[in-house]
């Protein structure tokens, strides 16, 4: 269906909970990488936001972590993105001053931690990036699969399951690697592809 393209190194849960500077580094290598993937999309940032917390902001609006989340697509997750970046953008600005590298002016000072809203956010990307990479296909797609993962690997739509997963190999013979996120695919709308024709039916030894 769909063939990884460029994954970014994965977070470890060390890392991700005690360096918030980690945190900024790595969202802004995801965040250069969706516009060079989605060119032409009419919401990149949209997109984008909808990625990198799997469509899911963990509150009561969105009530399940993970991949396999209630379609939300009625709700707009780019303002919880932003407020989310001004966040990260704060963190570096602090980092830049304790280190006393040169400062980005551009930069606004940092938000303060008590939205409800920004704790949701910051929360269900937390539990999706943890020991998972953001990926990039070489169809022009965005989204999140194992740490393991690599450039290759195929994102594919098993019958009958909830969601997406990753599987590696060139014959018929292919390795499982795992469940996967790719917005636009995961409610349905890759079944509808394969009914246009879009996609066809293949059959694999998993090994």
């Amino acid at each position: 269906m769909a063939y990884i393209d460029f994954p970014i190194a994965a977070l470890e849960t060390e890392e991700f909970c005690l360096s918030p500077e980690a945190m900024w580094a790595w969202e802004e290598k995801c965040f250069q990488l969706a516009p060079e993937t989605l060119a032409g999309s009419e919401d990149f940032l949209e997109i984008y936001a909808r990625t990198l917390c799997a469509n899911n902001a963990d509150s009561e609006r969105y009530p399940r972590p993970g991949f396999i989340s209630p379609r939300i697509r009625d709700y707009k997750l780019k303002p919880d993105y932003l407020n989310y970046k001004a966040y990260l953008q704060g963190i570096k600005l602090e980092y830049e001053r304790k280190t006393h590298v040169p400062l980005d002016e551009s930069l606004e000072p940092i938000p303060k931690y008590n939205s409800k809203q920004l704790k949701f956010y910051d929360n269900a990307v937390m539990k999706v990036a943890r020991g998972r990479r953001f990926f990039a296909t070489k169809e022009g797609r965005i989204g999140f699969g194992p740490s393991d993962m690599q450039i290759g690997d195929q994102v594919c739509v098993f019958f009958y399951c909830p969601t997406l997963y990753l599987i590696r190999g060139d014959n018929i013979e292919k390795t499982f690697v795992g469940e996967a996120y790719v917005d636009g695919l995961m409610y349905g709308e890759a079944l509808e592809m394969f009914e246009r024709g879009d996609f066809k039916e293949t059959s694999w030894v998993i090994c």
